[in-house]
């Protein structure tokens, strides 16, 4: 169980308590953290996070390269399965949109991450 999070803040709920999640939503919002971390910017763990903000530097094979660094980041997550990865956006505008499909647990859930 964890404690949910919405705009990089906790989620409370109507009678201002703290919101929980577990499951399949506590997953993805792990999956989600570790992919929005810069790989070596956290000091208790220098080897948490992603390293997907470097596909900026590419122009060519951007999906595979996004599964690429997806697939690193997440694994050390059991049960968790990168099926694919859409990129939409522009590289240039510095505007790109992540889609992971995974499954998770044997379920299939998609994910949405902007670099």
């Amino acid at each position: 169980m964890d404690t949910a999070l919405y705009d990089g803040d906790f989620l409370l709920d109507n009678r201002n308590r703290l919101v929980t999640i577990s499951g399949l939503d506590e997953i993805l919002q792990r999956i989600f953290i570790i992919l929005n971390v810069k790989k070596g910017s956290f000091c208790y763990d220098r080897d948490f996070g992603s390293e997907i903000y470097k596909l900026r530097n590419y122009n060519e094979h951007i999906a595979q390269r996004a599964k690429m660094l997806v697939e690193h980041a997440l694994y050390n997550l059991d049960n968790v399965q990168v099926d694919s990865v859409t990129v939409d956006g522009d590289i240039e505008d510095d505007e790109i949109d992540l889609t992971l499909h995974l499954i998770i647990n044997g379920y299939r859930r998609d994910l949405e991450v902007k670099i």
